[in-house]
């Protein structure tokens, strides 16, 4: 009777000891100026990677890959970036990354914190809620173009827009020596 229950008790035993490594995979949050991510995203090792694209937008920065090199570029600063190494180059000072970046399918995928903090960026975890939140560097733009910037969101949320304007205009123009005054609104 006794070996029956020394099987029970050591497949129980096994079965729990299991569960924690079958257990799922967290579910990552990316956010980006508080705007939820949707696109590819993979933690290794504890380091969140990321496309290019991602980059670029983050950063409103330009990106050039040529054979097996990434080049970033934002105002005046350059990084540097071989696939498979974990070294890089940014300003011409060499560094060490945590993962060398590599492409799967058609993206160019990067280690974000360190590429990002490179050029400015803020990231933040916080591990209660896995979520990953990115904010860009400071760029100095207008109100008009933050308006602007505003209306577009808003208008790609919604799928939808409304403009109301007044337009006054007033022309004199000459015409064969004659001048005519227009006035349209």
């Amino acid at each position: 009777m006794r070996k029956p229950i020394a099987v029970i008790l050591s497949l129980l035993l096994i079965a729990m000891l299991a569960a924690p490594a079958a257990a799922a995979s967290p579910e990552y949050n990316l956010k980006l100026n508080d705007a939820p991510y949707t696109g590819v995203l993979s933690v290794d090792n504890g380091t969140t990677m990321i496309p290019l694209g991602f980059i670029e937008k983050a950063l409103g920065a330009e990106a050039t890959v040529e054979n097996d090199q990434i080049e970033i570029v934002k105002e005046g600063s350059v990084m540097e970036l071989k696939f498979g190494s974990t070294e890089a180059s940014f300003n011409g000072r060499i560094e060490a990354m945590p993962l060398a970046p590599y492409k799967a399918n058609d993206d160019y995928i990067l280690p974000l914190r360190y590429v990002l903090e490179a050029f400015g960026a803020k990231v933040d975890w916080n591990a209660a809620t896995y979520e990953i939140s990115v904010a860009s560097p400071q760029v100095n733009i207008s109100a008009a173009e933050q308006l602007l910037g505003k209306i577009s969101e808003a208008t790609m949320a919604n799928n939808t827009y409304k403009m109301k304007s007044d337009v006054a205009m007033q022309m004199d123009m000459n015409m064969d020596g004659q001048n005519i005054n227009m006035k349209m609104s």
